[in-house]
Parts: structure tokens; C-alpha cells; sequence
């Protein structure tokens, strides 16, 4: 993805959505859980990162991401799994926490429940990539033999 001319933020939090114009962005100031309808259709890319496990209506939020996407447009979501047992177990100890357990999430997706969430809001995912594990060779034996990929998110590409 790429941010230049044409690049719009969504943004509720005033100082923020002044920041995002001072800087030479669109931007528009809307809660993302209500109606989108002064966001124009037709851009290439959605670019989102941690925000759908905050949200009380992800399902919402991705039908109307879905709708400002041009035709063959791609969607970014990075957000935190839940891993399997007994890899969630062997993280929190060797690490000692565990980062999708936040207080401050409501929604908790596998790669499979995302991946379905995706599907029913009309994407078609097209790769769903873990890069945090994947650059720790000590981890990858772990990871394979769970059939894992990540500790704590997933990166998922949908069109």
C-alpha cells in the first residue's frame, strides 16, 4: 500500500482528524461502527490496523469497508488471534502475557473466524500472512508443528 495523493483517513477524535489534514490528507471524521455514506466509493485500498477487535459491530465495519472499495480493491486488517492450544498456552510461559486478551478487546478471531467473518461480508481473502513468527527461527519448529504461524496477529489480504 501506498499513501499519497488520493489517501483519506477515518478518524472520530478531532485533534486527530486535524493532524491527518494538516498533514495534506482527507480525512473523515465519522465513528467507523455508524453509517459511512460521506465516504465516496471507489477507493483502491483499506488500510486497517488493531482496530476490529475493539469494535462492537466488526461485521458492520467490514460491510461498509467493502462498500467504498472500487471493484478488485484490497483491504489490509492487521488484528490479533487467538492461538491454539497449546501454542497460547506456551507463549504466556515463555513471554508472559498474551497481547489478544487486552481488556480493551471485544472480539476475539482464529485465522478461520476472520476468515469467515471476510467471506460473508462479500471479500475474498486471498492470503493471510502471520509476519511476527515467521523472522524468529527459534519459533518456527513450534509453529509448524502446531500448524501455526503467529504469536499475536495476523495480516490478512482480502479483495
Amino acid at each position: 500500500l501506498h499513501w499519497g495523493k488520493g489517501s483519506a483517513g477515518i478518524e472520530i477524535q478531532p485533534e486527530r482528524v486535524a493532524f491527518i489534514k494538516q498533514n495534506g490528507f482527507d480525512c473523515y471524521s465519522i465513528n467507523v461502527e455508524e453509517s459511512w455514506v460521506k465516504i465516496p466509493p471507489g477507493f483502491e485500498a483499506v488500510y486497517s490496523s488493531n482496530l476490529i477487535e475493539h469494535l462492537l459491530s466488526p461485521h458492520l465495519f467490514l460491510m461498509n469497508t467493502h462498500s467504498i472499495l472500487k471493484n478488485g480493491g484490497l483491504l489490509a486488517l492487521i488484528h490479533p488471534i487467538v492461538p491454539p492450544f497449546p501454542w497460547n498456552y506456551l507463549w504466556k510461559q515463555y513471554f508472559g502475557y498474551q497481547g489478544f486478551l487486552s481488556v480493551e478487546h471485544v472480539n476475539f478471531f482464529t485465522p478461520q473466524t476472520i476468515k469467515l467473518m471476510l467471506e460473508r461480508t462479500g471479500f475474498e481473502v486471498i492470503e493471510q500472512i502471520n509476519p511476527g513468527i515467521i523472522n524468529k527461527t527459534y519459533l518456527k519448529p513450534i509453529s509448524i508443528l502446531f500448524g501455526f504461524k503467529d504469536k499475536d496477529f495476523v495480516l490478512t489480504v482480502v479483495t
